[in-house]
């Protein structure tokens, strides 16, 4: 049990950048990590490697072998029509394209909307999982602010 990591350092790099410093690099006690703050539509070069405890010093081992992802572009998202408690928004749909893709296979993605109040400050997920271009968000309040993403 004593060769079991004790935590591990994820980096992530911008493909193709001559500044090779890492753009991220945090450390987590799972294998789990969230990447947040990356720029849309960029290639990144992702790597870990792991802390090993010793019976002196902990010691990190190797970075695995790098892997490539890319950030989806961000979505147009329009206001198409409103109302006293409504809102209806519409997007533009996007299609991946990844080179460990089959010859014509695309990955479409399922998108999320998030409604924040910006008078209370409270926020929600108002649709999950959703395949569609447009939603309309209802029973909203006359008055306060909000915003979606």
């Amino acid at each position: 049990d004593s060769l079991r990591p004790v935590k591990f350092q994820v980096q992530a790099t911008v493909v193709g950048s001559d500044h090779q410093e890492p753009v991220q690099e945090q450390e987590v006690d799972s294998h789990v990590a969230m990447l947040t703050g990356l720029v849309p539509d960029v290639r990144y070069r992702i790597r870990v490697r792991a802390l090993f405890p010793d019976l002196v010093v902990q010691t990190w081992g190797s970075w695995s072998y790098p892997m490539e992802i890319a950030t989806i572009r961000a979505v147009d998202l329009q206001l198409a029509d409103i109302g006293e408690d409504f809102a209806h928004l519409s997007w533009t749909r996007l299609a991946v394209f990844t080179e460990a893709a089959e010859v014509g296979q695309a990955y479409d993605f399922k998108y999320e909307l998030v409604l924040a109040n910006e008078t209370t400050g409270e926020q929600s997920i108002v649709h999950q999982q959703l395949l569609e271009t447009s939603y309309c968000v209802g029973q909203l309040q006359p008055g306060p602010t909000y915003s979606v993403a």
